[in-house]
């Protein structure tokens, strides 16, 4: 039986990675976005929009669509879409932030996705679908990775 994610819990991990980002960032005045189209910014036109992953994972999970039946872009896709300077993804077990520019990132997506497995992903009302991506195969676009003590 596969697992259904609840909208409720994922969202409250994602504001706990909110929290955590203004709170190891604080030096960088992140200021909460108004609207969805990102997360913060930085006051100097940089955006960022951060990704709170909780799985013990080798493999970064990049969301394609975050609602397939809509067909409405997710993850990098929409974060690039959207003119986001920076994805940062966040493995909240490690506290290991990696910082993406968005528009880089979601290129090198689009040449090797053939590359990768794709998983959907069950929440009770719509899938999420995505592609499991090797940490090894993309840690070199990232432009910082930053491991906090907790």
């Amino acid at each position: 039986m596969s697992k259904v994610f609840s909208f409720q819990k994922q969202l409250n991990l994602g504001n706990v990675g909110e929290t955590l980002f203004l709170k190891y960032y604080k030096h960088l005045n992140p200021l909460k976005s108004e609207d969805r189209a990102y997360d913060f910014n930085l006051g100097d036109g940089t955006t960022v929009e951060v990704k709170v992953d909780s799985w013990d994972s080798p493999n970064f999970f990049m969301e394609k669509y975050g609602n397939i039946e809509k067909m409405t872009d997710g993850g990098p896709f929409r974060a690039a879409k959207d003119g986001v300077t920076h994805f940062v993804y966040l493995f909240i077990n490690e506290m290991t932030f990696y910082w993406f520019d968005s528009a880089q990132l979601v290129n090198f997506l689009n040449k090797n996705l053939d590359n990768y497995q794709s998983r959907n992903i069950a929440n009770r009302t719509w899938t999420t679908f995505g592609y499991l991506v090797p940490r090894v195969d993309i840690e070199s676009l990232a432009l910082k990775k930053d491991i906090f003590n907790v």
